[in-house]
C-alpha cells in the first residue's frame, strides 16, 4: 500500500526531469556528461511543471540573453516527450539550415549516447521511437509544414525567421483542445521591432498583455553566474552611462567587468547590440529598431513609473470620433483629452509601414 501511494505521488514534472537528466550533453569544457540543469533552465522547467502535472496544454514564449542552454534543454524535453507519451508527433523549427544541424547533433546526442538507442530508429532529420516521433526543420521549407497533427513544437530564433507565415502554419497544427495535452515553445533573442524581427516582438507583446494562450518567460543576463568575471575589481574610467546602469540593476563589478569585455569582443563596441543580445529587460531586447534620442540607459529608472495606457483604435459613429478599445489597435491613449483644452497632433513617420496596411 505504501509503495503504490509513493507512486501515485511522483509527478511527472519529476518523472521527465529524471530521464532529461540522464540525457547526455556537450558541455562547453568539451566533455559530455548527464545533463544537469543550469539556472535558466531551472526557471523554464518551473514555469512548465505545473501544467506538466496535470496535463494542461504548454504554451510559452521565452525571451532570452544568447546562450543559456533553452534549446538544449527544449530538445531534451521533447526527446523525453517522445519516450513517455506513445503516439507523440514533434517538430523543431529552427530559422536556418545551419541552426537546423545544430540542434539535429544535439537531438541526435541524446539518443546515440544513451539508452534510448535502443528504442529509436534514425533516418535523415528525424527519430522515431516505437509510434512517436521528433522532426527537425528550417523555417520555410516543405518539411516544416507537412505534420498535419502534432503534439509539441519548437520554433527556434524566431525573431529572424525569413517569413512570418511559417510559424502560423506549425501553430494550426497542434489540438485545439483544452483537455487534449501538448505542447510549444517559441524562442529567441530579440532582433528589433521591425522587419523579420517584427513577427517576435509582436508575439512577445502580446503575450506580455496577457492576450492568447503563450505564456511569457524573460530570461535578462545578469541572473545568471555564467555572465560575470570572476576579477571583481571596481572598472577603471567608469562612464556615467556604466554608473546609473550598475546602479540601476545592483550589478558587481564582476559582472560589469563581463559586460565591458562582451561589449568590445562581441558588440561591435555598441552598448545597444548587448542590450539586444544580452537584455536586461524586455524593452532593452527590442531596442535596437529605430533611432531614439534617448538611450534605453536613460530611460530604464523611469520604466517603473511608466503609466499604461490604453489600446484601441478610432471609429466613426455618426458626426462624431471615439476612441474603442482593440488589443490589436494601433493607437495608445494614456491620457483622455479634457473639454476645453486645444491640443496639436504631431506624427513621425521614420521606419514607418509601407505595406498598405496603414
Amino acid at each position: 500500500m505504501a509503495s503504490t501511494a509513493a507512486r501515485a505521488a511522483v509527478r511527472p514534472s519529476m518523472v521527465y526531469r529524471r530521464l532529461m537528466e540522464r540525457l547526455p550533453v556537450r558541455t562547453p569544457r568539451r566533455t559530455v556528461v548527464p545533463m544537469r540543469f543550469n539556472e535558466a533552465q531551472e526557471a523554464l522547467h518551473a514555469s512548465i511543471a505545473p501544467d506538466l502535472d496535470v496535463g494542461r496544454p504548454i504554451r510559452r514564449i521565452v525571451l532570452k540573453a544568447r546562450r543559456l542552454g533553452m534549446s538544449t534543454w527544449i530538445e531534451n524535453f521533447l526527446t523525453c516527450l517522445c519516450v513517455l507519451q506513445n503516439y507523440s508527433q514533434v517538430m523543431v523549427v529552427a530559422h536556418e539550415a545551419p541552426a537546423t544541424e545544430r540542434i539535429w547533433q544535439m537531438s541526435r546526442g541524446f539518443v546515440e549516447g544513451s539508452p534510448l538507442r535502443a528504442i529509436a530508429r534514425i533516418t535523415g532529420h528525424r527519430i522515431q521511437f516505437r509510434h512517436s516521433a521528433i522532426e527537425l526543420a528550417a523555417a520555410g521549407s516543405p518539411n516544416a509544414t507537412r505534420g498535419a497533427d502534432l503534439t509539441a513544437c519548437h520554433l527556434s530564433e524566431v525573431a529572424y525567421w525569413k517569413q512570418s507565415a511559417a510559424m502560423l502554419a506549425i501553430l494550426q497544427c497542434l489540438p485545439r483542445e483544452e483537455d487534449v495535452f501538448s505542447a510549444a515553445f517559441i524562442e529567441s533573442t530579440a532582433n528589433g521591432m521591425t522587419d523579420d524581427g517584427a513577427l517576435f516582438y509582436e508575439e512577445w507583446q502580446k503575450a506580455a498583455r496577457g492576450e492568447g494562450s503563450f505564456v511569457p518567460l524573460f530570461l535578462p543576463w545578469h541572473l545568471f553566474p555564467q555572465y560575470t568575471s570572476r576579477d571583481e575589481r571596481p572598472l577603471d574610467n567608469v562612464t556615467t552611462e556604466e554608473t546609473q546602469y550598475q546602479q540601476d540593476l545592483g550589478l558587481t563589478w564582476g559582472q560589469m567587468r563581463w559586460r565591458r569585455r562582451v561589449i568590445v569582443d562581441e558588440c561591435q563596441d555598441s552598448p545597444d547590440k548587448f542590450n539586444q543580445e544580452y537584455p536586461a529587460t524586455p524593452e532593452m531586447a527590442f531596442i535596437m529598431s529605430g533611432l531614439p534620442f534617448f538611450s534605453v540607459q536613460d530611460l530604464l529608472w523611469f520604466e517603473p513609473h511608466v503609466q499604461r495606457g490604453r489600446r484601441g483604435r478610432l471609429v466613426e459613429r455618426g458626426a462624431r470620433v471615439v476612441f474603442q478599445d482593440d488589443s490589436a489597435g494601433l493607437l495608445t491613449v494614456f491620457r483622455a483629452p479634457e473639454p476645453g483644452h486645444e491640443y496639436i497632433v504631431g506624427a513621425d513617420s521614420a521606419m514607418g509601414y509601407n505595406d498598405g496596411r496603414h
